[in-house]
């Protein structure tokens, strides 16, 4: 597992997190695990600036919660046709919304 990064926001203000991707290798950032009451929407991915295989580029999220609380998220970086696999990385965010 990943270390933990924290964050606190207000209630109804957005968190956006950005994670470096690897879409040209197939690789795509997704939600693992969410607590209740945290929205959490894909902004989208940004392309990497050159045609280069295996470049990086970044995958942007959007983190909201409507009434104060402590919140878990996880992220994982994976190949979603390759079931049953580890995840290349993890991301773990513990969010405090007051």
């Amino acid at each position: 597992m990943s270390n933990t990064e924290s964050h606190t926001i207000k209630t109804g203000e957005s968190l956006t997190l950005t994670f470096q991707g690897y879409a040209s290798a197939g690789y795509l950032w997704s939600v693992a695990h969410k607590d209740e009451g945290l929205h959490i929407d894909h902004l989208g991915t940004i392309a990497p600036k050159t045609d280069a295989i295996g470049a990086f580029g970044q995958d942007v999220f959007s983190v909201k919660a409507d009434k104060a609380g402590e919140y878990d998220v996880r992220f994982a970086l994976t190949r979603p046709w390759e079931k049953g696999t580890e995840p290349a990385q993890t991301k773990h965010f513990k969010i405090t919304v007051k």
